[in-house]
């Protein structure tokens, strides 16, 4: 604009901030009337930020997930209904009394000074529904030595069967592409592994929130470990509370 121009090279001394909701942008309104029932269909935090323009909102616990946001099954998916399975890992490995991966061939042994509040390795399962929905079906967890949790892995895999992909984050650089060979390797012949690129943990859980509003993601319920599942969802991201099992369902 002329305005503009007249003042090039300028730099302003403040900027101020104009808000404003969708009702005011009747071009939008009139160009796309759906639009509205979009971002009407976000979980709490986005829904306050591009519909009502609350920018001062921020993530709490229960802004992500809420217990009540997931259908809850009484009864395994059948098989007819099911197009693909898969378990998605969370690798840590710390070990912690009490929480070692059973059966493990070597036995780790842990000083009381270790068994402190570790990062735990979490692999949760789905069974992917013809309708587009997904459905936990277990959950397996262990705070143990790397070694003992790629012998999880692997016997999680072989239980799971041929059919079920196995997924993990893989770090960046030469760490991340190095133990993804490693389990590349383990699990060859046992079952698929499939690599997602490591993520903000906000970023992706906000895109599994969005699945998690919408009545997308089910939940096998009466299982062992369903009281933990929705607890730490409902705790993210709050300081304290584990992201373990949020990191291997995003």
């Amino acid at each position: 604009s002329e305005a503009a121009a007249a003042i090039e090279g300028v730099s302003p001394v403040s900027f101020t901030f104009v808000p404003s909701m969708l009702s005011d942008n009747t071009i939008l309104m009139r160009k796309d009337p759906k639009y509205a029932q979009i971002l009407n269909a976000l979980p709490p935090v986005e829904r306050a930020r591009y519909l009502y323009g609350n920018w001062f909102i921020r993530p709490t616990s229960g802004s992500f997930f809420q217990r009540a946001w997931f259908p809850l099954l009484h009864q395994h998916p059948g098989k007819a209904d099911v197009v693909r399975t898969y378990r998605a890992w969370d690798l840590a490995g710390t070990p912690v009394q009490g929480d070692l991966v059973p059966g493990a061939p070597r036995v780790t042994h842990v000083s009381d000074a270790s068994a402190r509040d570790a990062d735990w390795t979490r692999g949760v399962k789905f069974a992917q529904l013809r309708d587009g929905r997904l459905v936990v079906v277990d959950v397996v967890s262990a705070r143990d030595a790397p070694g003992a949790i790629e012998y999880l892995v692997r016997t999680t895999a072989i239980a799971d069967g041929q059919a079920c992909c196995q997924v993990m984050w893989q770090d960046p650089a030469q760490a991340g592409v190095h133990q993804i060979d490693l389990y590349t390797r383990s699990l060859r012949g046992v079952s698929q592994l499939m690599t997602c690129r490591t993520m903000n943990p906000i970023d992706v859980a906000q895109i599994t929130s969005r699945q998690a509003w919408g009545g997308k993601l089910c939940v096998l319920t009466a299982q062992h470990w369903e009281s933990e599942f929705f607890r730490e969802l409902e705790g993210f991201p709050k300081k304290g509370i584990h992201d373990d099992i949020v990191s291997a369902l995003s």
